[in-house]
């Protein structure tokens, strides 16, 4: 039996909050980088059975989970993969939220963060199967609806491989699913 640290619990609830992640992004978050740490510590969690994971292959890195093996494992793993790129950056996550309802809209996730001691504050939407429509967000700020949850609008972070539409109204940034181009962030930062 192993005795859970107060980081182990942290890593539980962001699987939980996540659904999944791997190896190399629970490193970013959680192990300051030092990957082989993170290794034992995550085989350490599954032996004892507070996390389980899968493999596709035996190249493939381990993807963690707590209940059930996500039915939307790509796209879980995308968000997951943000927000642990987020910190390799040395970007402080000061909160995220997977999914946030705001107003008629469910985005896919929230992230709030401080960068040069300027706090930011996204929506984000991953996009790996169908386009990202721009009407539900013009129509949020224009309705003024989310301002039951922010004082201003979000930026809008969309993570696809597929061709956005911009629109004036709102602050968009484009990120490839491989997040390749996490840069289109930091220079908006």
């Amino acid at each position: 039996m192993i005795r859970l640290t107060s980081r182990d619990e942290a890593i539980i609830q962001f699987l939980n909050d996540c659904k999944c992640a791997d190896t190399q992004t629970l490193c970013n978050i959680f192990f300051n980088g030092k990957l082989r740490a993170a290794q034992l510590r995550l085989k350490a969690l599954s032996d004892y059975k507070y996390i389980k994971f899968y493999r596709e292959n035996v190249i493939s890195p381990n993807i963690y989970y707590v209940q059930r093996k996500p039915t939307q494992l790509r796209h879980s793993l995308i968000l997951s993969r943000f927000i642990g790129n987020l910190y390799a950056a040395g970007i402080e996550v000061l909160k995220y939220k997977i999914p946030m309802k705001v107003g008629p809209i469910i985005a896919d996730g929230f992230v709030c963060i401080n960068y040069n001691d300027d706090p930011k504050i996204f929506l984000v939407e991953v996009e790996n199967s169908k386009y990202f429509t721009t009407s539900k967000y013009i129509n949020l700020k224009e309705s003024f609806g989310y301002k039951e949850k922010f004082p201003i609008m979000p930026s809008i972070i969309v993570i696809t491989d597929k061709k956005i539409k911009y629109d004036d109204r709102l602050d968009i940034i484009h990120l490839n699913t491989d997040l390749s181009n996490m840069e289109n962030l930091l220079i908006k930062l």
